[in-house]
């Protein structure tokens, strides 16, 4: 390939080099064994999130239960194939220590610096408070001594669920959770709640109101359960909003704009927040993604009055109010009954990838969805536009959280199910309780449409040439980068989210010429050739 060509032609090789899977949509079998992973086969445990890392390896986390009465936090860090990574902790395995009151590790993200950030807390029941913790941890797992400067905590009254955490692309850290404010599970009044943490890991008590932002005060329930930034650090919470604490109530979407500094952002949706209804049907967003202006939440939808309840995508754009040209009058309902959406993500062609859950016979197994950018199922992706339905051993299975695999071709699938019976999956034996699991299903990629351009925008790539690291800066926010050789074949791909910095490891190429390419958040790109010494 001629030089003056591989400009024009670098986003090719995102839809022609990727044909080493067998069949779309179906549990790669280079995977651990099989295309599933089955945490800890020897003790009880449940998954709460999964990412997947800079240098392509994925990061688990959640809690074990080995000892009764008392949960071990733990991280697991395993390669793209299922190998632990041997210089993470104990063989892959970062636990912390035993704890009555500690309830394990909520959520994990990875910085720009390599670094990681773990949320975790304690209850102290006597006194009915909730501690909520963030750590820093090194690379290989290994704290982060007086990370926040000991004001890495927050405390409240009462009994939290559903806490999230995110980091936003200026490097804030983010925390968000609801409160049970009636604890009773026919009449319940929730509220909403974030606190932010700066770069450093101590908590802004400039932040909303005293270092808390609060919604939903005077209002029956309201809950959240995901976030999405936008480049500006604007956070977009979604979730649902019933006008009554009473049971059987319809639920409708709500999406609420937050400023960085923790209020209301009022030119969106009316008073900074979405709401969209259907009287007859109970609606709820259980996860919303950020994109070149849009915003795309899943979740489910309930018909009482036919018991069918439908997986649901709904999209809007960044004033709050509905996008049309998306499925129909932007709404899209899976057609399968008893589905719901629990995590979705989008790829770099802009399709959607949904992890969910369908019912049959009363059990609940985990499938993947994949629809185009207009909200088409994908009829090509695993069995009419989804994998089969996965069950761990004969019980109820709960898909938590998708990521896709840096080189776009692998979807991760993050859940934990019940086994009913002793028995074994892949040969990992498996006794009656719940067990945390990862799959991998695969994603082919020459099946996406492209259709961006090249950038006028200008960033900074140093050090060129370089022997271990390549910073990139920009004013500009960008989603992914991808590295080719000279010869246009693809060597790594990575799905970032909205940052304007990221750190590139190149210390595992070999010398010589490669060309790095990064999108930015409206599609468009910039190509730069880079030495590798």
């Amino acid at each position: 390939m001629r030089k003056n060509n591989i400009t024009t032609h670098t986003l090719a090789f995102l839809i022609s080099s990727f044909s080493a899977f067998s069949q779309n949509g179906t549990l790669d079998n280079s995977f651990f064994a099989g295309g599933s992973y089955i945490m800890f086969g020897d003790a009880q445990s449940s998954a709460q999130d999964l990412i997947t890392l800079a240098d392509g390896n994925i990061l688990v986390c959640g809690q074990r239960n080995e000892i009764a009465g008392s949960s071990l936090p733990f991280l697991s860090k395993f390669s793209a194939q299922g190998t632990p990574v041997a210089n993470f902790g104990t063989n892959g395995v970062v636990t912390f220590p035993a704890s009555t009151s500690l309830f394990g590790i909520d959520g994990i993200r990875e910085r720009s610096d390599g670094s990681l950030v773990v949320l975790t807390g304690e209850i102290n029941s006597s006194a009915n408070v909730t501690t909520l913790i963030i750590k820093g941890l090194n690379p290989d797992g290994s704290l982060i001594d007086n990370f926040g400067n000991g004001n890495n905590t927050f405390s409240i009254p009462g009994n939290i669920f559903s806490s999230k955490l995110e980091i936003a692309p200026s490097g804030k850290i983010w925390v968000h959770f609801n409160k049970v404010n009636l604890p009773n599970m026919f009449t319940t009044s929730s509220n909403c709640y974030a606190v932010q943490f700066d770069n450093s890991g101590a908590l802004n008590t400039n932040f909303g109101s005293g270092g808390l932002f609060v919604y939903g005060e005077n209002q029956p329930d309201d809950r959240l359960y995901n976030l999405a930034f936008d480049e500006n650090d604007n956070a977009y919470f979604a979730g649902y909003y019933k006008p009554s604490s009473s049971f059987g109530v319809v639920s409708e979407v709500q999406v609420l704009k937050v400023t960085s500094n923790g209020v209301l952002e009022n030119s969106f949706g009316i008073g900074g927040v979405f709401r969209y209804s259907d009287p007859t049907a109970f609606l709820s967003f259980t996860d919303i993604v950020y994109r070149d202006g849009f915003l795309i939440g899943c979740g489910r939808k309930y018909s009482p009055s036919t018991n069918i309840q439908e997986a649901m995508l709904l999209k809007i754009n960044s004033q709050g109010t509905i996008e049309s040209s998306f499925g129909n009058s932007g709404l899209v309902l899976w057609d399968q009954d008893n589905t719901e959406f629990l995590s979705m993500a989008i790829d770099p062609s802009g399709r959607i990838v949904c992890l969910g859950g369908i019912t049959s016979s009363g059990d609940e197994d985990l499938i993947v969805a994949l629809f185009d950018e207009n909200g088409d199922i994908q009829t090509d992706f695993g069995t009419a536009g989804a994998t089969l339905p996965w069950d761990l051993n004969g019980g109820e299975d709960n898909p938590i959280s998708l990521q896709l695999s840096n080189d776009g071709s692998g979807i991760f699938a993050l859940g934990y199910g019940f086994s009913s019976s002793s028995g074994s999956v892949n040969g990992v034996p498996l006794s009656s309780g719940d067990y945390g699991f990862v799959l991998k299903y695969t994603l082919d990629q020459s099946a996406a449409r492209v259709d961006s351009k090249p950038s006028s925008k200008t960033l900074s790539i140093t050090p060129n040439p370089a022997d271990d690291i390549i910073r990139v800066l920009s004013e500009n926010s960008f989603n992914s980068y991808c590295i080719t050789d000279i010869a246009g074949e693809l060597i790594e791909m990575n799905n970032l989210g909205l940052q304007q910095n990221a750190t590139i490891e190149v210390s595992n190429l070999k010398s010589g010429f490669y060309f790095l390419r990064i999108e930015f958040s409206d599609k468009t790109w910039h190509v730069q050739k880079i030495v590798v010494l």
